[in-house]
C-alpha cells in the first residue's frame, strides 16, 4: 500500500475524534466491513467509518476499492504500506471544522482521477465523511446542494457553511 500523506489541517493539540489509543482492541472486535459502510457510486465511490486492516482485502474483492482516503490522522493500516494494490490517500482533520470547500474539492479531485475504486472514511462516518461524499457529489453534478445536504444528515451532522461556499463555485 503506496502512501500519500497531505498536510493536515487544525490544530493538532485538540484532536476532535482522533484515532482512539486502543485501536488495536477496536480492530480485533469490528465485523467485515467497516461501520456505516454505503456506496456513494458504485465502481466508483463508498464510504464507511474506520476501515480496519483485516477489512481492506474483503473491500478489495467485493468492491474493486483501491484507494482509501483516510480524514483521520495515524498509522494503524501500516502493514499495508508496501502493498501495491491498495493506495492510502491521508487527508487528516484534527478538528471537523476544518474541512473547508478547498479541502474537500481537493479531496474530490483525488477521487476523480483514480481509475479504480475509492473509499472515504473517518472514525465514524458521519461529519467529515459526509462533507466530502456530498462535495463529491455536488461537484460532479450528481446533487444539488439540498440533495446532498439531506443525504448527510441521514449520517450525522453537517458543516452547512461549507456547502454555502460550495454553491458560489459550483451552480
Amino acid at each position: 500500500m503506496r502512501i500519500k500523506h497531505h498536510e493536515p489541517l487544525g490544530d493538532k493539540n485538540n484532536k476532535q475524534d482522533p484515532l482512539p489509543e486502543n485501536w488495536q482492541e477496536l480492530s480485533a472486535i469490528a465485523d467485515g466491513k467497516p461501520k456505516k459502510f454505503g456506496v456513494v457510486e458504485r465502481d466508483r465511490l463508498y464510504r464507511s467509518g474506520i476501515v480496519w486492516s483485516h477489512q481492506i482485502e474483503g473491500l478489495h474483492r467485493e468492491y474493486g476499492i483501491s484507494h482509501i482516503i483516510a480524514l483521520i490522522d495515524g498509522d494503524w493500516l501500516q502493514q499495508f504500506y508496501e502493498d501495491e494494490r491498495i493506495t492510502i490517500h491521508q487527508f487528516p482533520l484534527f478538528q471537523r471544522r476544518e474541512l473547508t470547500f478547498k479541502r474537500v474539492k481537493d479531496i474530490v479531485e483525488v477521487i476523480n482521477s483514480q481509475d479504480e475504486p475509492s473509499l472515504v472514511c473517518c472514525l465514524k462516518g458521519a461529519t467529515r465523511t459526509g462533507m466530502v461524499v456530498a462535495g463529491y457529489e455536488v461537484l460532479n453534478g450528481r446533487k444539488s446542494n439540498l440533495q446532498a445536504i439531506a443525504e448527510s444528515i441521514m449520517y450525522g451532522n453537517v458543516n452547512i457553511s461549507s456547502f454555502r461556499e460550495m454553491s458560489r463555485y459550483h451552480k
